[in-house]
């Protein structure tokens, strides 16, 4: 197997593990209780007509209408994000439709990966027969994209531009 030494990826690290949630107040709470997770930031929502609705159509595709969400800090470990989609998922269609990230669907929907060059590490993933699934977006916080593995695990790929 051949392995990509990079300055960007000297040390790969895991991010986040995006998961969707029907009730994202119950969601917090659980992972508060058993797991000790603390909110790293409030809860956040953003509506279809919000500033922000362009990035996460370019990451979801044309049937995002709005989401609440939050990033919970693990004890130990990478990062929590619950998402809880506007309409709820009990409303909508699990599957992907004809997009190919099934955020709808309850539970994991993708895997986060920090990298110092986001234009690089997604050329060596659709290299290494992977696939873009998303334009490179960059917001006032980051730069990233959603790609698939060759397997159609859904991955992030992420560089923060400010903290």
């Amino acid at each position: 197997m051949k392995h990509a030494a990079t300055a960007d990826m000297s040390r790969t690290l895991l991010g986040h593990v995006g998961i969707t949630t029907p009730d994202l107040d119950a969601s917090l709470a659980f992972y508060a209780d058993v797991f000790g997770f603390r909110p790293r930031r409030p809860v956040d929502t953003i509506a279809s007509e919000d500033g922000r609705a362009a990035v996460f159509r370019a990451l979801f595709g044309p049937g995002w209408a709005g989401c609440r969400m939050t990033v919970l800090a693990a004890p130990l470990g990478p990062d929590l994000e619950l998402f809880e989609f506007v309409p709820t998922i009990e409303s909508t269609p699990a599957g992907p439709g004809d997009w190919p990230i099934a955020w709808r669907a309850p539970g994991p929907f993708h895997v986060s990966f920090p990298c110092g060059d986001v234009q690089a590490v997604a050329d060596r993933v659709t290299a290494a027969g992977g696939t873009l699934v998303s334009d490179i977006v960059v917001t006032a916080r980051y730069e990233l994209c959603y790609a698939t593995d060759p397997f159609g695990t859904v991955i992030e790929l992420q560089r923060a531009v400010s903290p």
